[in-house]
């Protein structure tokens, strides 16, 4: 009877382990790959993770697990193993993080990250085409973002109409305004222009 139940017992971990080492042999880039392409970026994304354990710095399982993250909307994890990637030699990350840079409004490194792309990868026409035109489009951006000031909401208030640029509240620095005695109002920005 003691034989018989450890021969019970042998049997079912065998079939664990064996169950285990199934289940560690799935976990395959390909198999993440196949995922990726149903749609089921959060399996693909975890398979990606276990690999990357292994090989944490290899650059296209960083890419891969990038994209799912991209995908499920998780955009600064997914700059972090896009910038791994392009760290490890897979210069097209740069152009996947300068798309997601641009579409998240950082326009400085966007284009930064085109201009690497152009110059360190090797891109299509086509790519170079489309890097090209993103990096000219995020250094305008970067420019105007640089030129916004913070914006001042200002509630209702209740002013004497002689008095009423003096109820305006904003920073000396941006500007002032100023009446004159013939009705007109004027206004001189910070740089006195």
């Amino acid at each position: 009877a003691r034989k018989s139940k450890f021969r019970k017992m042998r049997l079912i971990i065998s079939i664990l382990a064996l169950l285990i080492a199934g289940n560690l042999i799935a976990q395959k880039p390909t198999d993440a790959s196949a995922l990726f392409d149903e749609g089921r970026f959060a399996e693909a994304a975890d398979i990606n993770r276990q690999l990357l354990k292994k090989k944490p710095k290899d650059a296209v399982l960083n890419v891969r697990l990038a994209r799912c993250l991209e995908a499920m909307g998780n955009h600064d994890e997914a700059i972090e193993h896009y910038r791994m990637a392009a760290e490890n030699g897979y210069s097209k990350a740069y152009l996947y993080l300068g798309d997601l840079y641009f579409d998240r409004y950082f326009f400085a490194e966007a284009a930064d990250a085109y201009t690497r792309w152009i110059d360190e990868g090797k891109p299509t026409p086509q790519e170079t085409l489309h890097a090209t035109e993103r990096q000219r489009q995020a250094t305008l951006g970067a420019q105007m973002l640089h030129r916004i000031e913070d914006i001042a909401l200002i509630d209702s208030t209740i002013a004497v109409k002689t008095n009423f640029f003096a109820k305006i509240a904003i920073p000396r620095e941006m500007g002032t305004f100023f009446a004159s005695n013939t009705d007109y109002v004027g206004f001189e920005s910070g740089r006195q222009d």
